[in-house]
């Protein structure tokens, strides 16, 4: 039998109500952001490449100091501050790739001097002219230039002849007194002391146009 009590009644009409109520919507999840990623460098060093200079720690000799990158030795990875080892720093040195000549001339600008002529009876150093000419040619200044420095670094050499000569085809006419002061002209001009130097004409004609440069007088120390 139905109950007549209004609050059985008032009971079932809040249950009916609570089950026909809609259910809420689940909310969205919520989805973080990815993070940024770091954007790769070319310019990072290798983690194995200690100095930075581009050469695996097990492949640089100096691990710990970078190589100077010159084009002298550059793939055993140290730094080169002296390429040629003559004793003066590359940023100093006028010619970094060619050892100085310690020889007592121009010593400090790192560059090594033209090969010495040795001087001494009974050598003779020629110097050839073309006939006709009294000129130093290109050719003859190299041995010029060789000769000068090595004057100039013995001064216990004290007298030196030039002695001019010419050919027999040649017409008399002073080629041979010019051409020796040709060559006297050249070398004071390189520092060599006009007074050390003596000129003359050869006695007879030769088989070519030359000066021949002697050591007369050499006292040594």
């Amino acid at each position: 039998m139905r109950s007549t009590d209004p609050r059985w009644a008032a009971l079932a009409l809040a249950l009916a109500a609570a089950c026909t109520r809609p259910m809420p919507a689940d909310p969205e999840p919520l989805i973080a952001e990815p993070a940024p990623r770091p954007t790769p460098t070319s310019t990072a060093p290798d983690p194995g490449d200690v100095d930075g200079d581009g050469l695996a720690a097990w492949a640089d000799l100096c691990p710990d100091r970078a190589e100077d990158l010159d084009d002298h030795d550059d793939d055993d990875g140290c730094p080169d501050p002296d390429n040629d080892d003559d004793g003066r720093l590359d940023a100093d040195d006028a010619c970094p790739d060619q050892a100085e000549t310690m020889n007592s001339v121009d010593d400090a600008d790192g560059c090594p001097e033209a090969q010495a002529v040795v001087l001494g009876e009974p050598d003779v150093v020629t110097i050839a002219f073309r006939p006709g000419k009294t000129d130093v040619e290109a050719a003859a200044r190299p041995v010029l230039d060789a000769l000068a420095q090595t004057l100039v670094a013995h001064p216990e050499v004290q007298l030196v002849e030039l002695a001019g000569l010419r050919t027999g085809d040649e017409r008399r006419g002073g080629l041979e007194l010019a051409r020796a002061r040709t060559v006297l002209a050249y070398l004071v001009a390189r520092g060599v002391v006009a007074e050390r130097l003596q000129v003359r004409a050869g006695d007879a004609p030769a088989s070519s146009p030359r000066v021949e440069v002697r050591v007369r007088m050499a006292v040594r120390p």
